[in-house]
């Protein structure tokens, strides 16, 4: 197997920066634009859609006594936020998307109450009919619920969801282990395609921060269920509430630009709302530098990719005290595993929509204050086999781990018989076990084992951690893939990372099971 590459994944990083520039150039330039609700064909579609719920409108927040300008709509009439005429527009709209979206990432879906359980509206569940739809546990949505009774004033629990198209050969292959209210993480799978990972999200609107601790946290999850690099099939999309632009936190995770001290002092005052001091600008750099390591150190193949969508929110522009021009925001995204998916097409956002740009939205045309967003996808293969080289390494490992426990088994049967010979009687009661106390050679030998046991199971992750360094990239996916299917084979769980680390260092199954 290859020696070259413990410094294998360093050197790809390395080469990262060039190559993403030119791949982003390159799928750009390729990428199919269609009309909003159009059908966009692909191995998967993905549509996102925050649909605004109405206890957000215009409510009175009991922290301030007054309506929050980004929640006032002072653009819309009052007939275009009636909830009954923007339910039945938000209805027909979801009827359109499903025609060819495999999967929808919903934001802003108020849950109604069902008996003791909150349920998703029924006039949702009409319109996404053959949708499997999944969003956080009951109690999750309760806490919520108690949250905007106080905020609000409104007993309603609101949150994100995933809607899979199990009508068309779709299944949920899991759900994830940490879904709330502002990301949903599941696993779809269908015979030709595979098992992707699909995120909806809704990130924080006031802490960049917030917003990489969580994009971070579900891409995280994705890959202790899939792995990293050709295993991670994942795409995030949602109301991210952030441009993603050169000099931002989250614009570090999608760009190897790193723009000049203008544009991070842009960003961050943006980020802030006020003017950073060089302490919160060091600060801002740091968090730039996290959010990128963290994202490279997840896919371990370069950083994510973000489907170039336009502007998707349009109103006053309510970081200017009482402005009444209009201004757009690009907040809502569609990120995606570059290793494994690419675009194909997507929809057009506000840029060919002249009319929303100029009157905001909601309006009479889109029911809610952000433009659905969508895309198409292809869908690459998973890793191959192991090399012939990697194999007949993972044979020598093998070899070698069975010598050493025959030699560690060697080396501890004399301790072992005296501790059996010494082992108190069954059945004489729980005081006489305690008047046999230990004798000091007997807790000698107690502390010899457990430092055999200790230094013999160190030998073991070593020799395993040093074979998975010399791992090239492709060997590295490969047995990784294998790794994961012992990891749900003994029900290991799912929270580690990286499962091939966690082979190594801590689990110790036989390594013939990845053979």
């Amino acid at each position: 197997y290859a020696a070259s590459s413990g410094a294998g994944l360093k050197k790809a990083l390395l080469r990262v920066p060039v190559l993403l520039k030119m791949a982003a150039l390159a799928q750009a330039a390729q990428l199919r634009t269609a009309a909003p609700l159009s059908n966009l064909r692909g191995d998967l579609v993905v549509a996102s859609y925050n649909l605004l719920a109405p206890c957000f409108v215009r409510p009175v927040d009991a922290r301030t006594g007054t309506i929050q300008e980004f929640a006032a709509f002072k653009w819309c009439d009052d007939a275009v936020l009636e909830w009954p005429r923007r339910r039945d527009a938000l209805a027909q709209t979801l009827r359109q998307i499903p025609q060819d979206c495999d999967v929808i990432c919903l934001q802003e879906v108020e849950f109604e109450k069902e008996g003791d359980k909150r349920v998703p509206p029924a006039w949702l569940t009409d319109a996404l009919a053959g949708f499997e739809i999944i969003a956080c546990k009951a109690s999750i949505l309760e806490r919520n619920a108690k949250r905007n009774l106080r905020v609000v004033g409104k007993d309603v629990a609101v949150a994100s969801a995933v809607a899979v198209a199990v009508g068309r050969g779709w299944s949920v292959a899991w759900t994830g282990e940490h879904n709330g209210t502002t990301e949903v993480l599941v696993g779809v799978e269908k015979d030709g395609v595979g098992h992707v990972a699909v995120a909806s999200v809704h990130l924080d609107a006031g802490s960049e921060d917030k917003r990489v601790q969580l994009l971070g946290a579900t891409l995280a999850a994705a890959r202790a269920r899939m792995g990293g690099g050709r295993n991670l099939r994942v795409i995030v999309a949602g109301d991210m509430n952030a441009e993603f632009k050169v000099g931002s936190a989250l614009g570090a995770v999608v760009s190897p630009e790193d723009g000049d001290a203008a544009d991070a002092i842009r960003e961050c005052t943006v980020a802030l709302r006020h003017s950073p001091d060089a302490s919160e600008l060091e600060a801002w750099a740091e968090l730039r530098r996290i959010a990128r390591f963290d994202i490279q150190k997840t896919l371990r193949s370069g950083l994510l990719g973000r489907v170039p969508t336009g502007a998707t929110r349009c109103g006053y522009d309510h970081e200017v005290a009482g402005s009444t021009a209009m201004r757009a925001w690009s907040l809502d995204h569609l990120l995606y595993s570059p290793a494994t998916l690419a675009p194909v097409a997507r929809w057009a956002t506000l840029e060919a929509d002249a009319a929303s740009l100029a009157s905001g939205l909601p309006n009479a045309s889109w029911p809610s204050d952000h433009l659905p967003v969508a895309a198409a996808f292809s869908v690459a293969y998973p890793s191959g086999p192991l090399s012939e080289a990697a194999t007949a390494g993972l044979r020598r490992l093998a070899q070698a781990e069975a010598d050493a426990n025959a030699a560690y088994a060697a080396a501890d049967a004399d301790d072992a018989a005296a501790d059996a010979a010494e082992k108190p009687p069954k059945g004489g009661g729980k005081k006489q076990r305690q008047r046999c106390k230990p004798t000091p050679e007997a807790i000698e030998r107690k502390r010899r084992r457990r430092q055999r046991r200790q230094d013999h199971h160190a030998a073991l992750g070593a020799r395993r951690a040093e074979f998975v360094a010399a791992l090239d990239e492709h060997d590295y996916d490969a047995l990784e893939a294998r790794a994961l299917l012992l990891r749900l084979e003994h029900h290991i769980s799912c929270k580690a990372p990286d499962a091939l680390e966690t082979w190594a260092a801590a689990t110790l199954e036989p390594v013939e099971d990845l053979l």
